[in-house]
């Protein structure tokens, strides 16, 4: 994917999330991060240039749609002329010196050996085999992952290469990300042992009604559905008072829920998952449904690709799936979203709780 097709996605979200683009912003650009040998030089240059277009959108937005599209047409410029980042850039709320990109991992060196690899015109698929071999662990987990009710419902797999036979190259790619993710990020704890259930029966909720779609892969799905929450482990790495902030926030609607993470650590799950999503290079169109899979206004703003918006609405369903399955009160963002969702999918209460059933009868066997 050409860096500046990810770029302009990311500049696009900042162009309307002033949030997202101050915390981006006072983070990277004042931080030695640039200059980091922990980075190499190719993702120093990436991020430089987005701040520098960050910069550029928030010095010329206004709430005028058609302003910020000539404000987005321009960023393209070579004449470009950056000024130093304003002192007023952002509130002090959103803003910590507790949190900065420095606490989100970079990408592993087995995800980018895997990434590389798919990515080429004709992957090798013995040599993805033996990537995947290097971690012994997560070998014996794929491999349980392949024989489980979900993926296999027949045959037993007994090696990585029948797995990638059975399961393909991208959904074994995306399968493997989750497992790194997992390990990258397992603070433990048993509130996070439910979170990890959950991001599984996401993954596997939102990837098995991508089938019924014409818009989305399975793979993208699923990766989606892994990484979306993946804000929530790296703000309870970063503040001990987290997981009380999100016992808090659970009990509000989207909004809201954003609002709680916003005034207590001046930054919210959304962001720092979309921010690890970008540095891990899983897709612009994922990064951005991260980013807004709070925000159930976006489903019917067709500014929005077709696979942000049938990410999110998906998303909406399988969360209550999860929820009945887990004998919950009614969900509080199906009630301010749900209508959203089903005009998004084209289908009625009937066909969402027909879905919910459905869900929740391949969470008992997974």
């Amino acid at each position: 994917m050409p860096s500046s097709e990810f770029e302009n996605t990311i500049v696009a979200t900042a162009a309307t999330d002033r949030s997202l683009a101050s915390f981006y912003v006072q983070t990277l650009a004042p931080s030695p991060i640039l200059n980091s040998s922990k980075y190499t030089k190719k993702e120093r240059s990436k991020h430089a240039r987005i701040v520098k277009k960050m910069l550029f959108c928030l010095q010329h937005r206004n709430n005028n749609k058609q302003a910020t599209k000539c404000c987005l047409a321009s960023i393209n410029s070579r004449d470009i002329v950056v000024a130093s980042p304003p002192s007023n850039l952002a509130p002090s709320h959103l803003v910590t010196p507790d949190f900065s990109l420095d606490n989100i991992p970079p990408r592993p060196a087995l995800l980018m050996a895997l990434q590389r690899e798919i990515q080429k015109e004709n992957p090798d698929t013995k040599r993805f085999a033996d990537l995947i071999r290097r971690d012994v662990a997560m070998t014996g987990t794929l491999l349980q992952l392949a024989n489980s009710a979900y993926f296999n419902p027949g045959r037993r797999i007994a090696s990585i290469e029948d797995a990638i036979v059975l399961l393909g190259l991208n959904q074994c790619n995306a399968i493997m990300s989750g497992l790194i993710l997992r390990k990258s990020l397992n603070f433990g704890n048993k509130m996070m042992a439910r979170f990890w259930d959950g991001s599984e029966k996401r993954a596997i909720g939102v990837s098995m009604l991508a089938k019924r779609t014409r818009i989305l892969t399975p793979e993208i799905a699923y990766t989606f559905g892994l990484f979306c929450d993946a804000g929530i482990p790296l703000l309870k790495g970063a503040f001990p008072s987290y997981l009380e902030t999100l016992s808090h926030a659970n009990l509000k609607a989207s909004d809201e829920f954003l609002q709680v993470e916003n005034d207590k650590h001046g930054v919210n799950h959304t962001m720092v998952g979309a921010l690890l999503a970008e540095r891990w290079s899983l897709g612009p169109e994922i990064v951005l449904a991260i980013r807004m899979h709070h925000s159930h206004h976006v489903l019917l703003d067709k500014a929005y690709s077709p696979v942000v918006r049938t990410l999110i609405a998906l998303n909406y369903i399988v969360e209550k799936a999860i929820q009945e399955y887990r004998g919950q009160a009614g969900s509080l963002e199906w009630v301010a979203a749900g209508l959203y969702a089903s005009k998004a999918l084209r289908i009625s209460h009937r066909e969402v709780d027909s879905l919910c059933e459905s869900l929740i009868k391949k969470f008992r066997t997974y």
